[in-house]
C-alpha cells in the first residue's frame, strides 16, 4: 500500500489507507483471530537469502521513510485492536506460514 501512495514520505497517510483496508478485511471475513505481520526492516535480505543466494537479489530495499514509520502503522493497527509481529531477519510470509502451521496443529488439522 505504501508503494501506491502519491507521497511516499506520508507515513500517516499510509497508515490511514492500511487501516481502511484492514477494516474492510475484518468486515468481510469476520475473523476470530487476527494479527498483522510485517517484513523485517533491516537492509539485508534475511536468512532465506543465505539458503538461496539469488532470493530477492534485484529487489529494492524498503524505503527509508517506510522503515522509519513502521511503528506508526503498527500503532495505528494496535489502536484498532490488532497486534502486529515484526521479527528481525524474518519475512512476513515466513511468519505467516509459521503461524498457520501452529494454528493448524493446535486445531488438530
Amino acid at each position: 500500500m505504501h508503494a501506491a501512495q502519491p507521497n511516499p514520505d506520508d507515513i500517516p497517510g499510509t497508515a490511514q489507507v492500511c487501516c481502511r483496508a484492514l477494516k474492510k478485511i475484518i468486515q468481510s471475513s469476520a475473523p476470530t483471530h487476527i494479527v498483522a505481520v510485517f517484513d523485517h526492516a533491516e537492509q539485508d535480505r534475511g536468512w532465506r537469502a543465505e539458503l538461496v543466494p539469488e532470493y530477492k537479489q534485484g529487489r529494492k530495499p524498503m524505503p527509508e521513510a517506510l522503515q522509519q514509520g513502521l511503528d506508526k502503522i503498527q500503532d495505528a493497527f494496535w489502536d484498532m485492536g490488532v497486534d502486529s509481529l515484526l521479527s528481525s531477519g524474518d519475512e512476513a510470509d515466513d511468519m505467516i506460514a509459521t503461524l498457520a502451521i501452529k494454528v493448524a496443529s493446535h486445531d488438530g488439522r
